[in-house]
């Protein structure tokens, strides 16, 4: 099995998959077909996410996805270890990337992570074990390219203290 599988990894997702309410890796998702909806663990924040909707879910933050019908989502998942190796920046800062907030004119950015996340995935399948080097080197490009483009450095993610029980824990 390829190293990069424990690092970062790509699911698909329909209404009929369970997703846990939180885990340790940092979660983009990526909307696929159809419709869905992403809300709080408490339901004071809901919002419908639509076909080409991207967002990111930070590690251990509490939000759901209910995916409608026939909708599918595409997630990528990185773990704390493969962040801090490319891209430490994103364990101090919340990343703030919800395109269903913006308004088309404002999705530029959006459209520079649903293209890497595209090839990222593309490439996951048409090199099964062959081209991992590459293929780790797309999943970085999109860390990278959150780094620059959604953090949101008045956001910090927790107190040192707590960072660091949280790397211990996942690791």
């Amino acid at each position: 099995e390829e190293a990069w599988k424990n690092e970062f990894w790509f699911a698909l997702m329909r209404q009929e998959d369970t997703r846990e309410l939180w885990h340790p890796e940092l979660e983009m998702i990526f909307i696929l077909k159809g419709t869905g909806q992403v809300y709080s663990a408490d339901r004071k924040m809901t919002y419908t996410v639509r076909e080409r909707d991207i967002f990111v879910i930070n590690s251990f933050e509490m939000l759901n996805v209910e995916l409608e019908n026939d909708a599918v989502a595409l997630s990528f998942y990185a773990t704390y270890r493969f962040i801090a190796s490319v891209t430490p920046e994103l364990l101090k800062y919340k990343i703030d990337c919800r395109s269903f907030l913006h308004a088309e004119e404002k999705q530029a950015p959006f459209d520079v992570l649903r293209r890497d996340l595209a090839i990222a995935f593309q490439n996951q399948y048409k090199s099964e074990g062959n081209g991992s080097n590459y293929l780790k080197s797309k999943a970085a490009g999109i860390l990278e390219d959150l780094c620059q483009l959604f953090l949101n450095s008045s956001q910090t993610v927790e107190s040192k203290g707590s960072s660091e029980q949280m790397r211990v824990m996942v690791e």
